[in-house]
């Protein structure tokens, strides 16, 4: 249900860049030995820890009743939408800074050969 109608105390995700670039993917394998009935695959996984993720996004992470917990991936992609999204804004500061100093830059050439061509006369 993603209509805003059925939604209350919208509020915005706060500091999602700074959040997911604390939350490491990882490549890893089933514990097959510890777990046999989970008939897990032999093949290596990619993915994130749970306890990592619910200390940044606690509604995205379910904890059954053994106390297993898991991540519901599909509900990172708002929070992943929020993080490009501020990226995007430094980006953009950045290149802002970039362009101001390269005009600097090609000013201050132009006073240095005037100095030059001065000094030489």
């Amino acid at each position: 249900c993603s209509d805003h109608r059925y939604k209350i105390d919208l509020q915005p995700i706060d500091s999602a860049l700074e959040k997911i670039t604390r939350i490491h993917g990882q490549y890893y394998f089933w514990n097959r030995t510890d777990f046999p009935g989970k008939k897990f695959s032999e093949q290596r996984q990619i993915g994130l820890l749970a306890q990592d993720v619910e200390q940044y996004f606690p509604e995205i992470v379910h904890t059954d009743a053994d106390g297993y917990k898991s991540v519901d991936y599909s509900r990172l992609t708002p929070v992943l939408i929020e993080a490009l999204k501020a990226q995007q804004l430094q980006i953009e500061r950045l290149n802002a800074r970039l362009e101001k100093l390269e005009q600097m830059e090609a000013r201050l050439e132009v006073v240095e050969q005037l100095l030059r061509r001065d000094g030489s006369e």
